[in-house]
């Protein structure tokens, strides 16, 4: 679900910087609302979804940090993107296909 709808936000991030200004910005709305977030582990998440690096080479943050972290980056792009709402079923759909291809492997 992330990777698909943070598709058309990041489409071609040309480097790193790209990844670690979105994560920040996430980030910072999020601890806005009060609902901090660490800013690494989303960008962690982005890292994988467009094939850089990993941040964390020594050890992988813990399930919750990364579900919390996911959520957050779903959570800020609905919350930005009028288009999210408008299709929602075709981002479901989408998400549920890119799953069952991965599973697939």
């Amino acid at each position: 679900m992330t990777a698909v709808l943070v598709g058309p936000r990041l489409a071609n991030p040309s480097d790193i910087n790209d990844i670690a200004r979105f994560s920040k910005q996430v980030a910072t709305a999020h601890r806005r609302e009060r609902r901090p977030v660490n800013e690494f582990v989303i960008e962690e998440i982005l890292r994988e979804i467009y094939g850089f690096p990993p941040l964390f080479r020594t050890f992988q943050p813990p399930p919750a940090a990364l579900s919390n972290a996911g959520a957050a980056i779903v959570r800020h792009l609905t919350n930005t993107d009028a288009r999210v709402a408008a299709t929602i079923d075709h981002i479901l759909d989408t998400a549920e296909d890119f799953h069952e291809r991965r599973v697939r492997r």
